[in-house]
């Protein structure tokens, strides 16, 4: 599964699932069921069950391509849902998937969360070469958001002009402590505003222990040179991450926020205004 790119944020992931079956070693033995099915729950994730079950990405039936995914259950639903915007729509399964000699490397596995290394050719006859996150719940494995989210908590947004703009936000933490702020913003006029285009913008996290400037994570990386369009169309969204940030969430200063004009420029020639979001949980 490709994972749509959003403007502000290039991020590519392969939905691969894992779950576990039991072989019949054609010996008998006495065991506690219980026992069994823990050492069963608890089996890695290695190359061959991958290699197996990526297959039904491939089905024609999209309930089987679904039932690779548990939603609800993992924390990317709530660091991608706002209420501005359903975050799995971002998951693209309309489409079976195709996986031509695929190869599985790199597996790094820390508790019920891994990563894996895979390369294929694809249905565009590429070969795409990605890291991909892995979630275990009740023993079977789904496919996690690539960035790896191990917490995530919705936020109040407030502090903003909101005659002239909605805006939602979650915050998500990765397996390595590191924010990443999910922005959602929409006008609510027929205003129109840009961020980037005529100056690179700012984005800066504040907390209660001090301001911390927008910095890539290893799997998050945030392009400064893309163009971010609001209207009232649609939101726009903006997933921020700041490595290295620490302490409560308090606020987002965007440095670059620009209302544009009649003429599609910056209101009052300013091209560096400023939007401050109060950040709460």
């Amino acid at each position: 599964m490709n994972l749509k790119k959003s403007i502000a944020i290039a991020l590519t992931a392969t939905a691969l699932f894992a779950s576990f079956g039991c072989g019949d070693t054609g010996k008998q033995s006495v065991s506690n069921p219980a026992q069994s099915v823990t050492t069963q729950q608890n089996k890695p994730l290695d190359e061959a069950t991958i290699k197996e079950i990526i297959k039904k990405l491939e089905s024609s039936n999209i309930e089987e391509r679904k039932a690779l995914f548990w939603f609800d259950k993992l924390p990317a639903d709530t660091f991608l849902k706002t209420p501005l915007k359903d975050g799995n729509t971002v998951f693209d399964l309309s489409q079976p998937l195709k996986h031509e000699n695929l190869t599985v490397s790199n597996i790094k596995q820390e508790g019920d969360f891994a990563v894996v290394k895979a390369s294929y050719i694809g249905a565009d006859n590429q070969r795409h070469s990605e890291e991909n996150c892995f979630r275990r719940f009740d023993g079977k494995w789904y496919i996690d958001l690539p960035v790896g989210i191990k917490s995530a908590n919705h936020l109040r947004v407030s502090g903003y002009d909101e005659a002239a703009l909605e805006a939602a936000a979650n915050i998500g933490y990765t397996y390595e402590d590191e924010p990443i702020i999910v922005l959602d913003v929409r006008s609510k006029t027929t205003a129109v505003y840009q961020v980037g285009g005529w100056s690179q913008p700012s984005f800066v996290l504040i907390t209660d222990k001090g301001e911390f400037p927008l910095q890539n994570t290893a799997r998050c990386i945030m392009n400064l040179m893309e163009v971010g369009w609001i209207n009232s169309a649609q939101p726009f969204r903006f997933m921020l991450p700041f490595k290295g940030a620490v302490g409560k969430p308090k606020a987002v200063r965007i440095i670059g926020f620009n209302e544009l004009d009649n003429q599609n420029l910056p209101v009052d020639r300013d091209m560096k205004q400023v939007v401050t979001f109060t950040l709460s949980e």
